[in-house]
């Protein structure tokens, strides 16, 4: 092991995944076990480490494909609540900084300790990266392989409460979720009586885009529902969205009817078809010219997700777009999409290369401190930047920056194994040594209290201050605490799936750069 550094890697990658599987009262810790057992393989030999690069190369990897996909989401976010929520998550964590100080200057932690009880507390393995990397260029080589490993000691002691304490407040929030449990896609058909002679784009406008429409029956022959399309009294559309704004769109229309508009395929059909096309990855359905072809989107699956093809959508590799056309133009809505799931299994190295790149080079630019002093983005704040910047941006001219969803998850799974091993087994050896120290469990306690007075306020703020529905304050509190664990969680109890991802990616960006800032003021305040 101690010659073959990849064997390492691979083996600790393996056990922790199988570690990762158990389950005890319903909780496991996922991939996070990776670092456990790293820690584990790090305790048996110093000399079993994984090189530094690895973990570098994971992290800056882990958080930048993060940016890549939550950059648009952050944006319409902003726009919409974000101001709010990220001021109640900015002092939530303002006042968690000031409970570490107090809490390690009671139980006599170091530095380099206190950094890592906020990140473990806190549970930001990107905090923890920055930690260990300011210590790292803050002191000397002798210095550094005495203290380079405190923050990691203190984040591994604090970590688990910091997962589970979040985790049993969304469950104790999703308990007293009343709200009606989020519908799949629904499909109607609707006789227009009321507002006839308007187009299909005004009646879009007049639903807020909230709904598509497929297929349209106008003297016995039916048509793709184009958005320049007039309906006229007696006409059948068919509406296509959430169960609720179907009703609303039917009732506004007219009439529901039993008349099956599908069953007909012989002139118009329905495929559901790839975006692989890199030319529409990006551009809004409106923009990329089906209605030159007699074709309109109803429907995009991204994911395991079905969403209505407003016309405003923006589309990206790998998004299964359900598109009405005639069959004599099918061939030509393959053409346009792409459809091959060959070209999506090459990976743009260009364009990923380039915004990690850009990313790191940012990381290394100095920033001024109030009072004094400098501090950078590190191998975290900067890649998480750029991706944010890059993924709302989609492209540049050519240059597609967005990844396929498939694509993203995988990359994003691997960096995190990659920093997960590399810092665990760099820690093992004091660990080892830490835990069997009196002051384990006063580091343990320390960093439980911080996770509730993190956990507590975010609750407060959400239920008292912003009137939050329980599915987003529970998706805030798992952006608060930036953990794939807690939102996976809540995604999955949750009676609506899309108010916990709007809660967690309006916050999760911000408090991500604010935890890396604030490990690195920490360590100059406990110093």
């Amino acid at each position: 092991m101690a010659q073959n550094p990849v064997l390492l890697l691979f083996g600790v990658c393996a056990l922790g995944f199988v570690a990762g599987r158990v389950t005890i009262g319903g909780f496991s810790l996922g991939v996070a076990a990776v670092l456990f057992v790293g820690i584990g393989a790090g305790a048996v030999s110093a000399r079993w480490v994984v090189p530094e690069d690895v973990w570098i190369l994971g992290l800056a990897t882990f958080v930048y494909t993060t940016g890549l996909a939550s950059g648009p989401g952050f944006v319409a976010a902003i726009r919409r609540r974000g101001l709010p929520l990220n001021a109640a998550a900015l002092a939530t964590l303002v006042v968690v900084g000031v409970t570490v100080v107090a809490a390690a200057h009671a139980i006599g932690a170091s530095a380099g300790v206190g950094a890592g009880i906020f990140a473990g507390a806190v549970t930001s393995t990107p905090a923890l990266a920055a930690a260990v990397g300011y210590l790292q260029a803050h002191t000397g080589a002798a210095a550094f392989a005495t203290v380079g490993a405190q923050p990691i000691v203190g984040y591994s002691l604090c970590y688990p409460l910091g997962v589970l304490i979040p985790l049993l407040s969304c469950h104790a929030l999703l308990r007293r979720d009343r709200s009606p449990k989020c519908e799949r896609l629904v499909e109607e058909t609707a006789r227009v009586e009321y507002l006839a002679e308007v187009t299909i784009a005004e009646l879009a406008a007049e639903l807020e885009n909230r709904v598509s429409f497929g297929r349209i029956m106008h003297d016995g022959a039916v048509h793709a529902a184009e958005p320049q399309f007039t309906l006229h009294a007696g006409d059948l559309v068919t509406v296509v969205g959430s169960a609720i704004d179907v009703a609303l769109a039917v009732d506004l229309v007219g009439a529901r009817t039993s008349t099956e508009l599908t069953d007909d395929r012989s002139d118009l059909d329905f495929r559901r078809v790839l975006v692989s096309n890199a030319a529409l990855a990006g551009r809004r359905i409106h923009d990329i010219g089906l209605e030159l072809i007699d074709a309109t989107a109803t429907r995009v699956r991204r994911g395991d997700t079905d969403l209505v093809a407003r016309p405003d959508f923006v589309l990206e590799l790998g998004d299964h777009v359900r598109v009405v056309a005639p069959r004599d133009r099918l061939a030509q809505v393959n053409e346009l999409f792409g459809d091959s799931y060959r070209s999506l299994r090459e990976l743009d190295v260009l364009t990923f290369s380039l915004g990690i790149a850009a990313g790191l080079l940012l990381g290394l630019v100095p920033l001024p401190l109030p009072g004094g002093g400098v501090f950078t983005l590190g191998f975290a704040g900067g890649p998480l930047i750029a991706g944010l910047v890059l993924g709302a941006r989609e492209r540049t001219g050519a240059l597609v920056w967005q990844l396929p969803h498939a694509a993203n998850m995988t990359l994003r799974q691997f960096g995190t194994v990659l920093l997960l091993a590399g810092i665990g087994t760099k820690a093992g050896q004091s660990f080892a040594h830490t835990v069997t120290s009196p002051q384990a469990a006063a580091i343990v306690l320390a960093g439980a209290a911080v996770t509730i007075v993190m956990v507590a306020l975010t609750v407060m703020a959400g239920m008292r201050l912003l009137r939050l529905p329980a599915s987003q304050l529970a998706g805030m509190v798992a952006g608060v605490s930036t953990q794939p664990a807690v939102l996976a969680f809540a995604s999955a109890h949750a009676t609506d799936e899309d108010q916990v991802l709007v809660g967690y990616s309006t916050v999760y960006p911000l408090v991500m750069i604010a935890k890396i800032v604030a490990v690195q003021i920490l360590i100059t305040a406990l110093r």
